[in-house]
């Protein structure tokens, strides 16, 4: 994305830029790899599984945004390591920067995910509609 809609996105587009920079000027080889939505053992809190599951769990309110519509591709952290390994081990013909996307590939909307969650905890979600999100 050259223009991302958001903070997040433009620092990891800004990060990736800057690694093709020093590539060019310096020679540095690097490697860049995209990570989508982790989840598993010693997850982040701050992520939507552990969020949404605590909001659920406690009968707090659930903001989603755009009517759960926006989707996410959960990967579990055990196929984001195998997805390293197999990174690590391949190199690019002429050195040059390379990246990578670890995900899932079949991203889920938020709405079937929060009924996931729902089903798996044996409790409904108190939803709140957050209107259209702001990027």
């Amino acid at each position: 994305v050259d223009l991302p809609a958001n903070v997040y996105g433009a620092t990891k587009r800004g990060n990736e830029n800057l690694a093709f920079a020093y590539h060019n000027l310096h020679g540095l080889r690097s490697v860049g790899c995209r990570f989508f939505t982790v989840y598993g053992p010693w997850g982040r809190p701050d992520m939507a599984v552990y969020k949404f599951t605590e909001a659920i769990e406690q009968g707090q309110p659930l903001t989603l945004f755009n009517g759960g519509k926006m989707a996410r591709d959960f990967t579990y952290v055990g196929d984001v390591v195998g997805g390293l390994l197999k990174v690590m081990a391949w190199r690019a013909p002429l050195g040059e920067p390379q990246l990578f996307n670890l995900g899932n590939g079949e991203p889920v909307q938020l709405s079937r995910f929060v009924k996931a969650l729902e089903a798996a905890l044996n409790k409904s979600a108190v939803v709140v509609d957050g209107g259209a999100s702001k990027g």
